[in-house]
């Protein structure tokens, strides 16, 4: 076990939340909007590759970087759900805040979403009530973020 911030954790365990953490900001770099954000976001996934990595060779251990059946794992079991939001990494600082945001920019404004097989564009979104609006046979609906999924795949196309 190593100890971090004053917890215990096995080294696996770890390992695979440094792995969902960098899919997390690496996602986040991608849809967020701001430069600022998205460079920050980009900082950060590097000082995480970079960590895991580095654990990967002082633990003889395969990551994401170098094993795509791992990646695709990670990626479709753990991260994603089958509807909603992914399952980002938060801190315990953070989690209130980029709850809130990650949703946001997740369903974007604008963005395609699959309800009920169909695809269909965002044209708002209410994330303290964890819904969308999309225009359904000439009229606007409302339908909560569980009924709804985003494919994500073009994302994440250099890894799976």
């Amino acid at each position: 076990m190593q100890t971090i911030k004053s917890r215990e954790i096995p080294v696996g365990e770890l390992f695979s939340n440094l792995q969902l953490e960098w899919i997390s900001y690496y996602l986040r770099q991608n849809i967020y909007n701001r430069e600022s954000d998205k460079k920050m976001f980009s900082d950060i996934c590097i000082k995480k590759r970079e960590r895991i990595e580095m654990f990967e060779r002082r633990n003889c251990m395969p990551s994401i970087f170098t094993n795509k059946g791992k990646f695709k794992k990670y990626l479709y079991e753990k991260f994603l759900n089958p509807n909603g939001l992914p399952n980002f990494q938060y801190t315990p600082k953070t989690e209130k805040l980029f709850t809130l945001w990650d949703s946001i920019h997740y369903f974007s404004v604008g963005s395609l979403i699959d309800f009920n097989g169909k695809e269909f564009t965002v044209i708002k979104v209410f994330p303290n009530k964890k819904q969308v609006e999309i225009k359904l046979e000439g009229e606007s609906v409302i339908v909560g973020f569980e009924q709804i999924k985003k494919n994500i795949d073009i994302i994440f196309k250099d890894y799976i």
